[in-house]
């Protein structure tokens, strides 16, 4: 007889709560538990379950601290924010037997977090993903078989949140062509001041390219003056125009409908993966932490110039 799995969600703002949305109305048999330290989170949750509950959901154990989890934990979700992901990191691997972790992004704000979490997880034998779900989209997957090498990935746009959310598209570049030699530049604006508190943000342009000319280009304005884009171009002078709000990719003039899945459809399927074959496609930490360390290094070096505060290591990114 199979085990029920034990899946954890530390962590339930916006999209830890999608996350558990997903894993409550999956006809699956496991048992679920949420942790947040802030009381008041459980009434988000509740109002997150109530807009899926269609049918019998799992019922989600909810409590302020992990006193309550079981030693044998299958999965575990961190999607606390930035500051306080390592800790919660270090919790669960020091207290519990983890067998997967998905990490929410940006993952660390200092370096030597990268470091001390790719040591800790090795040392447990913990298998390590992030969720960077764009390579987990059949659109996506789709233009990955078609493209051709050399390729140009340029996403524009108005307040899209260029620091949080450049690592998905360099994480795109990284899944249609891998490679481990980048070069960067950046001219950026700020810091400013985040949308979640205690954080901050950065407009302006970053150019990233690897050693056989790929390269994606990310750029983010103030205000509403420039509608997003993400456009593709490949080394045969074909393009790709994705329309994410919309639905629709322009495959050289030609329009194609696709489904861009929320998080609330797609958790399930991804951990139920991993249960099944020990895998998903997430990308895999060791991955996701260089992928992010290139991006920290611009935004720390702006931070640190504007703020005066050269000695510091900390850039407040989530």
């Amino acid at each position: 007889m199979r085990v029920v799995p034990k899946i954890v969600v530390v962590g339930t703002g916006q999209i830890g709560t999608r996350h558990l949305q997903s894993l409550a109305k999956a006809d699956w048999a496991k048992e679920l538990w949420a942790i947040d330290s802030r009381r008041d989170a459980a009434v988000l949750l509740e109002t997150r379950l109530a807009e899926v509950a269609v049918g019998e959901l799992t019922p989600v154990k909810f409590s302020t601290n992990m006193d309550s989890l079981p030693r044998l934990i299958d999965v575990a979700i961190i999607a606390t924010d930035s500051m306080s992901r390592l800790q919660v990191l270090d919790e669960l691997l020091a207290s519990y037997e983890i067998k997967f972790v998905i990490l929410e992004k940006f993952l660390f704000p200092r370096f030597k977090e990268y470091h001390h979490a790719e040591k800790r997880l090795a040392e447990k034998s913990v298998t390590a993903f992030v969720n960077c779900p764009r390579r987990v989209f059949a659109a996506y997957r789709a233009i990955k078989q078609e493209v051709k090498a050399p390729l140009h990935l340029q996403v524009t746009g108005s307040n899209w949140g260029l620091a949080c959310n450049s690592v998905h598209w360099l994480d795109l570049l990284n899944f249609f062509v891998p490679s481990d030699d980048y070069k960067k530049s950046s001219e950026l604006l700020g810091p400013y001041q985040a949308k979640r508190n205690g954080y901050v943000e950065f407009f302006g342009s970053i150019e990233i390219t690897d050693s056989s000319g790929n390269h994606v280009v990310l750029t983010c304005v103030n205000g509403n003056s420039l509608q997003f884009s993400i456009n593709i171009e490949d080394a045969l002078g074909r393009s790709w125009q994705v329309s994410e709000q919309l639905g629709q990719i322009m495959i050289d003039g030609c329009c194609k409908q696709f489904h861009l899945p929320p998080q609330s459809e797609l958790t399930a399927g991804i951990v139920q993966k991993l249960l099944d074959e020990q895998e998903c496609s997430l990308t895999p930490f060791g991955t996701a932490a260089r992928l992010h360390q290139i991006l920290l290094d611009e935004f720390l070096a702006k931070y640190n110039a504007a703020t005066g505060l050269h000695q510091n290591d900390m850039c407040p990114i989530t």
